[in-house]
């Protein structure tokens, strides 16, 4: 789903979905706690993004907060043109902060808004609608991409424990029962590997 990272949906909105997608961390739809993206947790050369605090909305101020669990706390690794997406969107928000250095608030996040600060959920959720409907793609909430992401990743042969470490679910029952409940193409996987061994 790297071709999310090509649409224009103004701004530099349209690099946002392709992390999404290609990290498989959750952001809301609502004013909720998130795990944020900040470039000292990004090593593009490596490939990887650490989760390690979360934004939460409280009393309508937006605050960095420490993740619910130790298990929130991860490494993910990040697809090529994830990582080439994120190259060309440093670019453009350094352009973003010379344009406004007077008003820059800078909070060290990878999608702030005009001036540096947390992007409105309402913000990402709009974003993502246009960019479902650019697609051909009935309306879904952009939550429903994590869900999406981690059934597909199950349907071609990820373990369970690997798909929870990603998603940063505190045990990987909770994976199992709440994302790959759908998906058959493993169980016939493992009916066909048995048959085979059965037939020498």
């Amino acid at each position: 789903m790297s071709w999310l990272g090509d649409l224009n949906l103004g701004g530099y909105g349209h690099f946002r979905p392709l992390l999404f997608v290609g990290s498989s961390y959750p952001v809301p739809v609502a004013p909720i706690d998130a795990p944020p993206a900040i470039w000292k947790d990004l090593d593009l050369e490596a490939g990887t993004l650490t989760v390690s605090t979360q934004i939460q909305v409280i009393e309508g101020v937006s605050r960095f907060t420490r993740l619910k669990t130790n298990r929130s706390y991860r490494t993910l690794v990040l697809t090529s043109e994830t990582i080439d997406s994120l190259r060309l969107h440093q670019g453009l928000i350094n352009d973003q902060k010379a344009q406004h250095s007077n008003s820059w608030n800078e909070l060290d996040l990878v999608f702030p808004d005009l001036h540096g600060a947390p992007r409105s959920s309402h913000t990402d959720y709009n974003d993502w609608q246009k960019a479902l409907k650019l697609c051909g793609i009935p309306h879904h909430r952009l939550h429903d991409a994590r869900h999406t992401a981690a059934t597909l990743l199950y349907s071609q042969g990820v373990g369970i424990e690997t798909i929870s470490r990603t998603l940063g679910h505190s045990s990987s029952a909770i994976t199992s029962r709440l994302y790959v409940h759908t998906s058959e193409e493993p169980l016939r996987h493992a009916a066909e590997t048995f048959n085979n061994f059965l037939k020498g």
